[in-house]
């Protein structure tokens, strides 16, 4: 898996992430997995399945749990847009952003609608991506969810790691947030500034 312009701080640790029962934090070298004996798991909330981390490359005690069990924050999968004109009846200038652009298609996520949801699921003209917000760091990072000629859909762990968003693939691996002060592959910005810049960006469509 990789950003959008191919940003070298997600190519391994997102990947193994999505391939591997595992847990990551992109400063960390593939080499020091970690393989328990016994099978380890980590709680998941009631009436949940436990997360499988028996195969992990970052410390397990450092984990911790963020509240709400898993999907308890429900993740956006392919929410609905409109246009800027219809955006207004919802949205004010000074809103905040998370904007994505690819191939000429401009979308915009507000930040008070992401503080909500943390993980969106979503398309930008006929590039998949995956948005993942986190409320507690105040960052957002844009990824393409695809690895393996695969792509992936992600939901909110309910887990935490040194204050990082881990979220949840379907198959039950964790993942971190990865951040090394690099310029993530997205633009937050207030909305009037979105519209001066994006005049034909779709917005999304708060209920």
């Amino acid at each position: 898996m990789q950003s959008l312009w191919n940003i070298g701080l997600t190519s391994w640790g997102f990947l193994l992430a999505l391939l591997l029962p595992l847990t990551f934090t992109p400063n960390q070298q593939v080499d020091q997995l970690i393989v328990e004996k016994k099978e380890r798991y980590i709680p998941a909330g009631p009436g949940q399945k436990p997360f499988d981390v028996t195969r992990h490359v970052i410390r397990l005690k450092e984990i911790q749990s963020g509240g709400p069990p898993k999907n308890g924050i429900p993740a956006l999968d392919h929410p609905a847009f409109v246009n800027a004109s219809e955006a207004d009846r919802s949205l004010k200038a000074q809103d905040i952003i998370l904007g994505v652009e690819f191939g000429g298609v401009a979308k915009a996520y507000p930040v008070r609608i992401l503080n909500w949801h943390e993980v969106v699921n979503d398309d930008v003209g006929e590039q998949p991506i995956l948005i993942s917000w986190c409320p507690l760091c105040g960052s957002g990072l844009v990824y393409d969810p695809r690895a393996d000629s695969r792509r992936y859909t992600f939901g909110v762990s309910g887990l935490l790691y040194q204050q990082n968003l881990l979220f949840d693939a379907k198959q039950q691996s964790v993942t971190v947030q990865p951040s090394n002060g690099e310029s993530p592959p997205h633009f937050v910005a207030f909305l009037g500034n979105v519209r001066a810049f994006y005049p034909n960006a779709v917005m999304y469509k708060a209920r």
